[in-house]
């Protein structure tokens, strides 16, 4: 069993690799920035090999609060954040993001995969600096939990490059792509490696999106 075993991880890294290769080889576009509402950014950036110019690296948004973001992206770039961090909401840091124009609401930042505010921080303001704001894409993964069609509607209607990754096809939503995977469409759900080398989010050609 453990020779079966060892084949089998052999052959996953095989075609993990193989399949890595092509990824990086047909990629023209190497300057972008991706702004997602959770971890796909990063995940992306590490299968291309890149540095990441993001960020929106290892956390998440709430969906409202993702919105705001995106549409305000250097308000909330050039504004200051605060720790709010609360073991009894989460485990992991909590940023509250207040944004350079006052009109606009302070939005939280989960920090997930950090072990520590200040190394969230840290991580959040040196990436900014990275943004490449003349080739920025933005992605959108949402799933039973998170799903307002009307947010939804309103993100698609924003005039940049975007991709709404979802569970089920949403009507009258131009820049959706279902991933067949799951009919709900669990959080982290899409970039969960499958047998052949492959994420469920190689069911979406990104790299074709990115240099396009």
């Amino acid at each position: 069993m453990k020779i079966i075993g060892f084949i089998s991880d052999h052959m996953f890294e095989v075609k993990r690799k193989l399949w890595i290769k092509k990824l990086r080889t047909r990629l023209d576009n190497r300057n972008f920035t991706l702004i997602s509402n959770n971890c796909l950014a990063g995940i992306i950036y590490s299968d291309l090999g890149l540095q990441f110019t993001s960020p929106t690296i290892n956390l998440y948004f709430e969906s409202q609060d993702y919105l705001y973001f995106v549409k305000n992206l250097k308000a909330y770039i050039n504004g200051s954040m605060t720790d709010v961090s609360d073991p009894a909401i989460a485990s992991f840091p909590i940023g509250r993001l207040k944004p350079s124009e006052h009109f606009l609401p302070e939005i939280r930042i989960f920090f997930m995969h950090y072990k520590s505010y200040k190394e969230a921080y840290d991580s959040w303001y040196r990436r900014c600096q990275r943004i490449h704001y003349d080739n920025i894409f933005y992605l959108w993964e949402v799933n039973k939990a998170n799903t307002d069609f009307f947010l939804i509607q309103e993100f698609d209607n924003q005039p940049f490059n975007k991709v709404i990754f979802c569970y089920e096809n949403l009507p009258g939503i131009r820049n959706c792509h279902r991933l067949n995977f799951s009919d709900s469409f669990s959080p982290g759900g899409s970039i969960k490696l499958l047998p052949n080398g492959k994420r469920n989010i190689d069911e979406f050609d990104y790299v074709t999106f990115l240099n396009g």
